[in-house]
């Protein structure tokens, strides 16, 4: 048996098997889960021992670490190594980066919890890029400071439709003392301060590449706050971390900086929130092709982009993404009606 016998053998082993005095198990206990990288054995990379080798698991693709089947395959792996929690995402320092490229692992679907990895389905799979597990384990529930689990991100519908890789962050209420859950059923990092570090930070925690990271200025703005108080720029007690200050290189916001609970202060009442996957641009309706008017993707639907504050540098950065030559970049304006509202 590998380490120790997991509470999953202790619990069955002796109904199913028959055994009087000496627990065994009758189940497949070849595929077994490890850790690498981390700090710790509880912590890091998920890979599995599949036909006689260490194989990385995938997260499916069009999934992150929100899906439900990402924290069952976590719950799996951590209560095989023993553990009572578990949490999709890693913290404290780590020996190997993520590894970027296409890579030949496993993806597993594991619908019995609290079981073991011997009760999932195992598919040959590839890692795409970031899309692999890092997960971490705990004998008792782990505390904020321990680890931010981030429970879902507020996609805005209808004017800012967002996917999955962007949105307001949300913490989740495992970790709110109870006498906040009276007012609010949500809590949320403040916008303050938020910048592309901790963008990357969470980004990275949701299994997406951080090069692509960046900090959504436009949830702060107050026709698309959530509660009165942040329309009127006052504190918030929704408002449950604040004064995040990342390197850009932890794998959680646990191992950043922050005040959090009593000790937070929102003065604009704003929300941290992310865009981590790059956005898709366009020139539209110019006279050649390196030319036009830009639209920038968000969701399924293309918008314009106000020229209030646009000049070369922005310009510029268009050019880059298109792959067109940006050295001698020019803007110019074009008018709209004013009923016109595909901007952004």
């Amino acid at each position: 048996m590998f380490r120790r016998a997991s509470p999953w053998h202790y619990k069955y082993a002796l109904d199913e098997c028959g055994a009087s005095h000496v627990q065994i198990s009758c189940v497949d206990t070849l595929m077994r889960p490890r850790l690498v990288g981390g700090q710790s054995n509880s912590t890091g990379l998920l890979e599995v021992w599949y036909k006689k080798t260490w194989k990385k698991v995938c997260i499916v693709k069009y999934k992150n670490s929100l899906y439900p089947s990402s924290k069952d395959v976590a719950e799996a792996a951590c209560y095989s190594l023993g553990y009572k929690y578990s949490k999709v995402g890693a913290h404290g320092s780590f020996d190997q980066k993520r590894e970027q490229g296409r890579t030949k692992g496993i993806s597993l679907e594991c619908s019995f919890n609290f079981e073991g990895l011997h009760r999932c389905s195992v598919t040959e799979a590839y890692c795409h890029d970031y899309k692999m597990y890092f997960i971490s384990c705990f004998d008792q529930q782990p505390e904020l400071t321990d680890f931010v689990d981030i429970k879902d991100q507020v996609r805005f519908y209808f004017w800012h439709d967002y996917h999955s890789n962007a949105g307001v962050l949300v913490i989740n209420s495992e970790h709110i003392e109870t006498h906040y859950k009276i007012y609010y059923d949500q809590f949320f990092i403040c916008g303050t301060g938020w910048g592309i570090n901790e963008a990357r930070v969470a980004c990275r925690h949701l299994g997406y590449d951080p090069k692509n990271a960046a900090a959504d200025t436009f949830s702060k703005y107050t026709c698309y706050a959530y509660e009165p108080d942040a329309q009127n720029k006052t504190p918030s007690t929704a408002i449950y971390m604040s004064d995040v200050v990342c390197s850009g290189d932890e794998y959680n916001l646990a191992d950043c900086s922050f005040n959090y609970g009593d000790n937070a202060s929102c003065p604009d009442g704003t929300r941290a929130s992310v865009i981590c996957d790059e956005v898709s641009v366009r020139l539209r309706s110019g006279k050649t092709a390196k030319s036009g008017i830009v639209e920038i993707r968000i969701g399924r639907m293309w918008w314009r982009i106000c020229s209030s504050t646009w000049d070369v540098n922005e310009a510029k950065v268009i050019c880059q993404q298109l792959g067109l030559p940006y050295g001698n970049v020019s803007t110019y304006e074009r008018k709209f009606r004013k009923d016109d509202w595909s901007f952004i």
